[in-house]
């Protein structure tokens, strides 16, 4: 009778060292995902500030063409009100026969910064680079 006690009791020692072993990875498995659908969000709203930036800084370099068509000597450094925000046209410089038009937005503490090189007669966009900083 001894024996069977000590085998049912280690039985039971070994079902409940799996319920919790299996526990355990269901938990691991759970806050992995957790937090794999938080970055990811997280990335998504990244991406969103971005894309909001860098419409702005685009915007504000169309402004500055637009004025480069009405006054071949505009020199920029304009705040720009583009619906509810605000963009910069810091410089617009010729060298040579070209212009270079320098624009920056910031959305939600993101950066985008435009350098656009336009044809000083037509204002045919010759180059259109992103920079880190102006």
């Amino acid at each position: 009778m001894i024996l069977k006690i000590s085998l049912h009791s280690q039985s039971g020692y070994i079902a409940i060292t799996s319920a919790t072993i299996m526990l355990l990875i269901i938990l691991l498995i759970v806050s992995t995902l957790g937090m794999s659908s938080s970055f990811s969000r997280t990335d998504i709203s990244l991406f969103h500030f971005k894309e909001q930036s860098q419409a702005l800084a685009e915007g504000c370099v169309e402004v500055a063409l637009l004025r480069l068509a009405e006054n071949k000597n505009y020199g920029g450094g304009e705040n720009v009100t583009i619906g509810s925000s605000i963009c910069r046209i810091v410089s617009v410089v010729a060298n040579g026969s070209e212009k270079i038009v320098r624009a920056e937005a910031e959305f939600q503490e993101t950066n985008t910064n435009l350098v656009v090189t336009v044809s000083g007669a037509t204002l045919d966009i010759l180059s259109w680079e992103e920079v880190p900083s102006l």
